[in-house]
């Protein structure tokens, strides 16, 4: 498959931010990271996961220095090595929440990838954070 120029950089953009997010995920928990690790419940059926595998959540693992830079990392227990998948949640930049998407992110997990939905700046009513 021929990938348009025009999408090249938009793939190197997301790949750039895959691995900071990747990066994050992978730091020691020095410089007052704080993290949670909780397990999520089987996802249903109706949204394709198997239903019965373990899956662990990394919540609120810190990306940058914003309160808002905040990821959580589903992964399957015991499961090393995965492939990593961003799950960024819709809402125009402008409202949402990783929350918002933990059951889809929840169904990667449980497929043997690991999956990061991050939150990020909003862009706000006055115009702050804008883009």
């Amino acid at each position: 498959m021929i990938i348009p120029h025009a999408y090249r950089r938009s793939i190197g953009v997301g790949v750039v931010i895959l691995l900071l997010v990747a990066a994050a995920c992978a730091a020691d928990g020095s410089g007052g990271m704080s993290t949670t690790t909780t397990s999520m419940p089987p996802s249903q059926d109706a949204v394709g996961g198997d239903g019965d595998i373990e899956v662990e959540v990394e919540v609120d693992v810190a990306y940058g220095p914003d309160d808002h830079h905040r990821v959580d990392v589903y992964h399957r227990a015991g499961l090393a090595d995965a492939p990593t998948i961003l799950v960024v949640h819709g809402g125009g930049w402008a409202f949402g929440d990783k929350r918002d998407i933990a059951e889809l992110a929840n169904v990667f997990a449980e497929r043997g990838f690991v999956a990061a939905a991050p939150n990020y700046r909003l862009v706000g009513s006055e115009g702050q954070n804008a883009f």
